[in-house]
């Protein structure tokens, strides 16, 4: 079994700016820690200790942190220092003592120093992950020849992640306490948790902490301020372990937990890797995007029943659709958990709704939203790459078939949202001037800010690739329905031809009605964007050499950075560099300019299509993938962040924003990489 120092990022000298990097630790079901690397709790989302009541949504952040007060008392030096600092309204930001970090998929690890005229003090603190359980457990050394006590005050949040115990909410009397041995039971309403500690001495001290600043959230422009409660102080001279479960205990051996994620990981890579031999560089970054990888596949719970799923991204999103069916290929299918992946098709499959799968489902009780287009075709290209990898033709007779045959039959009919195919020319339209139903889906305040209702680009090369894909899926045994197919995909291809001339000589973006007094009019897009690539990188859209190249020449030099693709070139005068201030300028910037990493899949694998698997191409997209897996030792350790700022801050890097660690942002370049690296 290899090591998880293979797929760990360790920072050794930590610097005040590398302080405020983020990391996730995962149980798979939809619970996490997460925090700094100095150990700064500044988002509402950290926590030592979040748990999905009803896996994976319905989640609570238990344990918000833990305050760290060392005492140092030789000879009368009586120096007490707070390992992290915690910041309150009116306070100075501080900086943690901390100097060196160290993140593994089951582990986070602190190293504190602190120098006194009679010597260095070093604490050290690791925090496990449980694998498939709500639990965590936090172990605490002090070195030093030096007299030392550390004070360990437990700050609980009990509250539903996304909000905050603001100012006066949360009182004493709202948590009953109860002592037993080495445990302390802590109960909130329905909430429950159980602190077990050993090594050290417990003293009861229930408290309120009022007026701590989040500062992360206070950038969002978002309330910051909230209240925790401290049920007890644990102190101790040397060592000691803390347990923390979701209500009662459960005896865990957490070496064996360890080993047995460890081995999960080890196999994905070793699948991903079967039959080829990477240089040491792509060994490297197919070991750590499989870890990063497995962080998404949760189990979902309905009806009693345990299905799979894929959360979209960590921590505040749940499981989307699109998300899902755009990730599946990378997070599981170039991984070999084929198992997984056919639970998790029929996990949305057993959703559909008039030929709609979800766009998501909510953070609550788990509800389906269905209002997305492109979702409905991305299930069905995954579901023909689940056959072509796995060969389970039967499986996918058995449980996915009628899916994706619904999916067409609703497209053709119409269905909701105004979906449906124009029968004068084969293309699918969808929504309004006040919808969002495809991947640009920005929308605030009554305002859209990417409108692509009409025909867009890659709904119309989804289409077509979805019914090439299920005619050859369904050929053997219904003949005359996949003809049926192919003359559909035929109508819509050469329609779709007719979307050249788009911004730089590429593909249009999409096609807007417009109403004159002799019907409807479609309008021509000329931003340049990067949705024609899916035209290119779809196995089953038979666009000619010549228009591929031309997509390829419009989109790279305008869109293609380090970190992934721009939403929109520089040269359009909507283009927004950073993706900052307000919520409406954020949302407005989110896809007019940011980039995002999951869109360089489409680069790659059209670049790689368009020149035969050459060995240029290959090594292209080998560079590519490795420059972005360097980002896992940047803002978001051990992952890949959702988008990042279209132009690079004066450090030379694209800053990350949005969601820290996003499943499709590790999926789609895992899965090009191995592409690359394999030849096709």
């Amino acid at each position: 079994m290899r090591t998880e120092s293979a797929q760990s990022t360790a920072i050794d000298q930590l610097t005040p700016a590398q302080q405020s990097r983020e990391w996730v630790l995962t149980n798979g079901l939809g619970g996490f820690a997460m925090g700094t690397a100095g150990g700064l709790g500044d988002r509402r989302y950290h926590s030592l200790l979040t748990v999905a009541q009803h896996p994976p949504v319905l989640r609570m952040n238990l344990v918000s942190r833990i305050d760290e007060r060392l005492t140092i008392d030789p000879g009368g030096l009586n120096m007490s220092v707070h390992l992290t600092p915690i910041n309150f309204v009116g306070s100075e930001p501080s900086d943690s003592l901390c100097t060196s970090f160290e993140k593994t998929p089951t582990s986070a690890a602190w190293i504190f120093t602190i120098d006194t005229p009679e010597g260095a003090v070093v604490v050290r603190k690791e925090l496990q992950f449980a694998d498939g359980i709500d639990a965590a457990r936090l172990s605490y050394r002090i070195d030093s020849d030096l007299s030392c006590t550390l004070e360990l005050r437990p700050l609980l949040a009990m509250r539903d992640f996304h909000t905050l115990n603001t100012p006066g909410t949360i009182f004493p009397g709202d948590l009953t306490t109860h002592a037993s041995g080495s445990t302390l039971r802590i109960r909130r309403g329905e909430l429950g948790l159980s602190i077990v500690s050993d090594g050290c001495e417990r003293a009861m001290e229930p408290t309120v902490w009022h007026n701590i600043t989040l500062g992360r959230e206070q950038d969002r422009g978002l309330d910051f301020v909230e209240d925790l409660y401290c049920p007890c102080v644990l102190t101790l001279q040397h060592a000691c372990t803390i347990e923390l479960h979701s209500r009662e205990p459960e005896h865990i051996v957490w070496a064996t937990n360890r080993a047995l994620k460890q081995e999960r990981i080890d196999a994905m890579v070793d699948h991903a890797t079967s039959g080829v031999v990477p240089d040491e560089r792509v060994q490297r970054a197919i070991e750590r995007l499989c870890a990063a990888a497995d962080d998404f596949i949760v189990r979902r719970d309905h009806d009693g029943e345990h299905a799979t799923s894929v959360l979209a991204g960590y921590p505040w999103f749940s499981d989307w659709g699109r998300d899902t069916m755009i990730a599946l290929p990378g997070l599981m299918l170039v991984t070999g958990r084929f198992d997984e992946a056919i639970a998790t098709l029929g996990t949305f499959a057993a959703a559909q709704h008039r030929g709609l799968i979800p766009n998501r489902f909510d953070d609550w009780m788990g509800e389906a939203h269905y209002n997305t287009v492109d979702a409905s075709l991305w299930f069905v290209h995954a579901c023909a790459e689940y056959v072509r990898v796995t060969g389970d033709q039967e499986g996918f007779d058995n449980h996915l078939r009628g899916a994706c045959e619904g999916v067409v039959e609703f497209y053709q009919s119409g269905t909701d949202y105004a979906i449906a195919v124009d029968p004068s020319d084969g293309l699918v339209s969808a929504g309004n001037e006040h919808t969002q139903l495809t991947w640009m889906d920005a929308q605030r305040d009554g305002i859209t800010f990417t409108p692509r209702h009409g025909k867009p680009i890659e709904i119309n090369a989804l289409w077509i690739n979805a019914l090439r894909s299920l005619a050859g899926l369904i050929g053997p045994t219904d003949p005359g329905r996949a003809r049926g197919y192919h003359q559909a995909a035929d109508l819509a291809e050469r329609s779709l031809k007719s979307m050249m001339t788009g911004g730089s000589g590429g593909l249009v973006d999409c096609l807007t009605p417009t109403n004159n007094t002799r019907g409807v009019a479609w309008k021509r897009s000329t931003e340049i964007r990067p949705n024609q690539l899916f035209a290119v990188s779809l196995p089953m859209v038979g666009l000619d050499e010549h228009t591929q190249r031309t997509v390829l020449r419009a989109c790279g030099p305008h869109l293609l950075t380090p970190v992934g693709v721009r939403t929109l070139a520089p040269i359009d005068p909507d283009y927004c560099e950073h993706y900052t201030g307000p919520m409406v300028q954020r949302d407005c910037a989110y896809h007019n300019g940011t980039v995002w990493p999951w869109l360089l899949g489409a680069m790659c694998e059209a670049d790689l299509r368009v020149h035969s698997f050459d060995a240029d191409s290959r090594a292209r997209t080998i560079d590519r993938v490795c420059g972005l897996v360097e980002e896992m030792d940047r803002a978001s350790i051990g992952s890949i962040a959702e988008i990042y700022d279209a132009e690079p801050g004066e450090d030379g890097h694209h800053a990350a924003r949005g969601c820290p660690s996003q499943a499709w942002s590790i999926a789609e370049p895992l899965r090009v990489l191995v592409l690359a690296v394999r030849g096709g």
